[in-house]
């Protein structure tokens, strides 16, 4: 019943972000998608943004020595990025620019962040969004604004966590610029 999902896909959000198993988040990504577009349109989209604010929560107050590496977060922001419409929400602060929710606060949350562990989720996530291939098709417009989130935040930081993840970043959108198979590569 409508009931029943609604309550089961709850349940099995608390699981997803409090997992401390890579393995176990990464296989559950298609679970909860599936689930999740079993809902109501309406209810998912209230659903969602309350998902959201406890991912972009979560990462602003996350303890790393608790998680290694963020376990689930990347996974669990991927998955809400799929649940997401298609089409890209323009930003109020850039009328040339489209962003997608968790991206765009992902990337504001690491220019602004005096928090070395937020900044270092922060590069993880969006590392994780960068090399995913179904979220590939709408990362062009995020490699300048990446590129200048790693520089405006290198300023502030120098733990060997926020300069292996800011590396690991900037490497992947290098990565991602040089090592296309299409000439599509659209900068503007």
């Amino acid at each position: 019943s409508k009931e029943i999902l609604d309550e089961q896909t709850d349940k099995y959000f608390d699981f997803y972000i409090a997992t401390k198993n890579v393995g176990i988040s990464y296989r559950s990504q298609t679970v909860f998608v599936s689930l999740c577009n079993l809902l109501d349109p309406h209810l998912l989209t209230k659903k969602l943004q309350n998902w959201e604010n406890r991912l972009l929560s979560i990462l602003r107050d996350f303890d790393m020595e608790s998680m290694r590496r963020s376990a689930s977060l990347p996974d669990v922001a991927l998955s809400l990025i799929r649940l997401q419409p298609p089409e890209l929400t323009m930003s109020k602060e850039n009328d040339t620019t489209s962003h997608m929710k968790i991206t765009t606060a992902l990337i504001d949350l690491l220019k602004r962040t005096d928090g070395e562990i937020e900044a270092v989720n922060s590069l993880n996530v969006l590392r994780a969004i960068l090399k995913d291939k179904i979220m590939s098709k709408f990362d062009d417009f995020l490699y300048p604004m990446i590129f200048e989130a790693i520089i405006v935040t290198s300023m502030k930081f120098e733990g060997w966590d926020f300069v292996a993840a800011s590396n690991l970043c900037f490497a992947t959108v290098f990565h991602k610029l040089f090592k296309r198979s299409d000439s599509t590569l659209n900068i503007k």
